[in-house]
Order: structure tokens, then sequence, then C-alpha cells
């Protein structure tokens, strides 16, 4: 799997469909392991190496 931007929902529109996303970081090639990420991602999360791995800025 690939990483290719970070960054955190502001909004979610359920009328329209749409999520708005402050994109922190973008233009991203981080290749990682794929794990558990096939199904949703819901939180909060316990603490875990590997998303911080994944998923930090």
């Amino acid at each position: 799997m690939e990483v290719r931007a970070l960054g955190i929902v502001t909004d979610i529109d359920l009328n329209e469909w749409r999520v708005y996303v402050k994109w922190l970081v973008s233009k991203m090639e981080r290749e990682v392991p794929i794990k558990g990420c096939m199904g949703s991602i819901h939180g909060p999360f316990a603490q875990s190496d590997w998303r911080a791995s994944v998923f930090q800025i």
C-alpha cells in the first residue's frame, strides 16, 4: 500500500457525500505493509507502533 498524503478531516457533508480535508503533507510516496488497512478506519485507537510509522507526519 502507498500513503500519498496525510491530512485532518475538517467536515463531512452527508447531503453532498463529500469529505473536506485540511491536507498537511502531500506528494508523499511512502510504501507500507497493508496489515489491517483493508477495512474501514474508525477510532479511537490504542497505541500502535505500526500505525505511528505509517501515519505520522
